[in-house]
């Protein structure tokens, strides 16, 4: 394929739990979410309008994980993209992975989400691809094997194929290093979707991607990575590549750029204020194609680190470029002084 999945075409639906009642905590997991849906939106990555990207933290039921996966796959005609972080448990008579909501107990594998419901959704859907990319203990079950006849129907699935991306082997566990902002396969996801590949063309394929993310891993003794893919799946564009030589560009607008992709996480202080507020609406995830954070009803104004309840819709004017940010009742009131 010569160009990226076509964005208006195309859903992702990013599925993560940090927090649990009964095993232990992921903090990153919460970063891996954040950080995916914000380089995927990215127009120089894949450029997905923000609401083609479902983010869903710390499912409590069934239903919580897996409706916007079937949503999801009723609306995807292009590509499909599934993303799971969390525990993966496993069940100890049919040796099946389960994904892990926030109530799960591993002695009881029955409180996760069988994948094998997943699956059925992917299968669903009228997508022509579907990727998906496990970061969790014992997702190399998700391969499956050639007599089952579940993958049987993958493989038969889609005139261009399916494409499963594990973090681990089936009876390895994921890793979450102590004190790094992302789990370690995420990690290493992201830093090719950031950063690009040296010396390859200007579009990534799913193979590349694999074959760096196996590598980088390999190099630091982590678990390795695993895949399974039908027809063509491994020779699909994903994303485009950030390290390609480009044309030279005026500085200015890698200013311009920089500054409109830090909107939604970073805080700007009441002090020495130079932003202008223009224009106040009730809070429409309308106004805010751009950024994730603001989809999801988070105060783009103070980013991750607020967690108020989102009150407004405002549009605001520095240095002569207008931006639109979610805010809260305390980021409103500092923004009407300077209306």
């Amino acid at each position: 394929m010569s160009r990226v999945p076509d964005p208006a075409l195309s859903r992702v639906v990013l599925i993560g739990t940090a927090h649990y009642d009964f095993l232990p905590a992921l903090a990153s997991v919460e970063d891996n979410l954040l950080s995916l849906a914000d380089v995927l939106t990215a127009e120089e990555v894949w450029g997905l309008p923000a609401d083609h990207v479902t983010i869903v933290a710390d499912p409590v039921t069934g239903a919580d994980l897996l409706d916007p996966v079937v949503r999801a796959a009723d609306e995807a005609t292009d590509t499909l993209v599934f993303y799971y972080a969390g525990h993966g448990l496993t069940d100890p008579r049919r040796g099946e992975l389960h994904l892990a909501l926030k109530g799960s107990d591993a002695q009881r594998p029955y409180t996760a989400v069988s994948y094998a419901h997943v699956r059925d959704a992917l299968l669903d859907s009228r997508a022509t691809r579907r990727i998906v990319i496990l970061d969790c203990c014992h997702s190399g079950r998700a391969l499956g094997t050639m007599s089952d006849p579940v993958t049987a129907a993958i493989d038969e699935a889609g005139t261009e194929g399916t494409y499963v991306l594990a973090a681990t082997a089936e009876n390895q566990k994921a890793l979450a290093p102590v004190g790094e902002p992302h789990t370690a396969f995420t990690a290493e996801l992201l830093r090719i979707f950031q950063d690009g590949i040296q010396g390859r063309g200007p579009l990534l394929d799913l193979d590349t991607i694999y074959t760096h993310v196996r590598a980088a891993m390999r190099a630091k003794g982590r678990p390795l990575p695993q895949k399974r893919d039908r027809n063509t799946a491994g020779r699909l564009t994903l994303v485009r590549n950030r390290a390609h030589a480009k044309p030279a560009r005026d500085v200015r607008d890698l200013e311009r750029e920089s500054r409109a992709r830090l909107d939604e996480h970073r805080h700007r202080p009441a002090t020495a204020m130079k932003s202008r507020l223009v224009e106040v609406h009730d809070f429409d995830p309308r106004y805010h194609a751009g950024g994730p954070l603001a989809v999801q009803g988070k105060c783009s104004w103070h980013g991750r680190t607020c967690d108020e309840e989102v009150v407004a819709s405002v549009r605001v004017r520095d240095r002569g470029k207008d931006t639109w940010h979610a805010v809260c009742e305390r980021a409103l009131r500092t923004l009407r002084t300077t209306l």
